[in-house]
């Protein structure tokens, strides 16, 4: 027997009857009369202000201070190193020069020692603006790596007791960057596994180095300093047959050589970690707060470290950054910069046959940089850095592969068209956004 469907036939519903229009009266009791009074008090930009409002306020002051300090330092850091290229360089160059002459150099000297206390005072001047931009709250992970790259381009000893104001800045920041850390990326999905097997090879690391130290190695000195206070500081143990016996019977050598041996596998482990992806903002943090806490810019590989952590803020911040940057375009760049700056160097008889060969390095340079896809803002840069020199084809654009802060290219760049000087323009705004230096890039 078929099913019988019940009636879905449309039917009218009656319409809710009309509510009377009820006036609701402000009552100023207590609260709303604290609030008022509280509201009075606010500055005039935040009276009346929606929550959104406030929040942008905020924010915006945040990042006002955040752009000071990082102006503060970027300038700092231009006026110390113009000084040093345009003063001190060609300053040793004459005194070296006078002094292998055979002159008396004692002026020039004390000159010298006059503007080598300017650039000591240059030198201070970009520490103080390292550390105040290490005080200032970072607005983001971006911002944080951005800081911890300078303090490490300045050499900051984080571990030492007169950087712990700085310690607790990092570490405020990873904090907050591990509060605002989103939703991980389902595509991260394998850098997410690789990162939690480092992390967990590096923890369990560093636990059995700390327990081998804490249970073994400090027991240890501590029977041999036991054993070594029998005799005076400076006595000589080791021409005494008594001293010698009981010292060899405490002899905690082997067990140095383990500790140091776990200790290194825990660097090891920690290096591996830096190196993973970060899969979030999140496992960023913990690479910043870690980095800062060891105070690894010392480490070996500390470049390749900071550019990992580079592309993971980049990563995160939209940029154009990978887990695997553009490695052979700056190698390519890096190897057309030396191409350019030995051509420039090069003695006016230099054989044809060796121009030639240095012709057809450059040409194999720019090969990989014409067919390679650029990942990264880096890999923008050296595409049109390249471009640059060769749009304009002048001895002074050449400089645009070195050091545009050259004065010869900085001449020639005012005598160039207005489309040349946007376009360089340009660049230099990319670099700016990227904490490219375009004098550096490639050296």
């Amino acid at each position: 027997m078929a099913t019988q469907f019940a009636d879905i036939a449309p039917c009218s519903f009656p319409l809710a009857a009309p509510k009377p229009n009820i006036k609701i009266a402000y009552i100023a009791g207590p609260a709303a009369v604290a609030v008022g009074a509280a509201i009075s008090k606010l500055p005039e930009q935040k009276q009346g202000a929606t929550l959104e409002d406030l929040a942008c306020i905020s924010d915006t002051a945040a990042l006002t201070s955040w752009d000071l300090a990082c102006e503060a330092l970027e300038n700092a850091v231009q006026s110390r190193d113009e000084f040093q290229d345009t003063i001190l360089v060609p300053l040793d160059a004459m005194l070296k020069s006078v002094k292998d002459a055979g002159h008396d150099t004692t002026a020039l000297n004390a000159y010298y020692a006059e503007r080598s206390a300017t650039y000591d005072v240059l030198v201070g001047a970009v520490s103080a603006a390292t550390t105040a931009l290490a005080t200032t709250p970072a607005p983001d992970a971006a911002g944080l790596a951005y800081k911890v790259r300078a303090l490490a381009a300045d050499e900051f000893h984080l571990n030492t007791a007169d950087n712990t104001p700085l310690v607790e800045a990092i570490d405020a920041d990873a904090k907050a960057v591990l509060d605002r850390a989103t939703e991980r990326n389902p595509f991260m999905r394998g850098p997410l596994i690789q990162w939690q097997r480092s992390y967990s090879r590096y923890v369990e690391a560093l636990k059995e180095a700390r327990t081998y130290y804490d249970t073994v190695l400090t027991p240890a000195d501590d029977r041999f300093q036991a054993v070594r206070d029998k005799w005076p500081l400076h006595y000589h143990t080791g021409n005494d047959p008594i001293a010698k016996r009981e010292l060899a019977e405490v002899d905690y050598t082997d067990i140095e050589k383990n500790s140091d041996q776990l200790w290194n596998q825990a660097t090891d482990a920690r290096v591996e970690l830096y190196l993973a992806p970060a899969p979030s903002t999140a496992e960023l943090g913990v690479k910043l707060k870690i980095f800062a806490e060891n105070d690894d810019h010392d480490l070996t590989r500390a470049r390749d470290i900071i550019r990992q952590m580079v592309h993971d803020a980049r990563r995160f911040g939209r940029m154009g950054s990978h887990p695997i940057g553009d490695e052979a375009l700056n190698d390519a760049f890096a190897g057309l910069r030396k191409e350019m700056l030995a051509y420039r160097a090069r003695p006016e008889d230099t054989s044809v046959e060796a121009d030639q060969a240095a012709d057809l390095r450059v040409d194999a340079l720019e090969d990989v940089v014409y067919k390679a896809r650029a990942a990264t803002l880096e890999g923008v840069l050296v595409k049109l850095r390249v471009a640059f020199q060769h749009k304009e084809l002048s001895p002074w654009s050449d400089l645009a592969m070195g050091d545009p802060t050259n004065q010869e290219f900085v001449r020639g760049l005012y005598l160039a068209d207005m489309f040349d000087q946007v376009l360089w323009s340009a660049i230099e705004d990319l670099a700016r956004i990227a904490g490219v230096n375009l004098a550096e890039q490639g050296a």
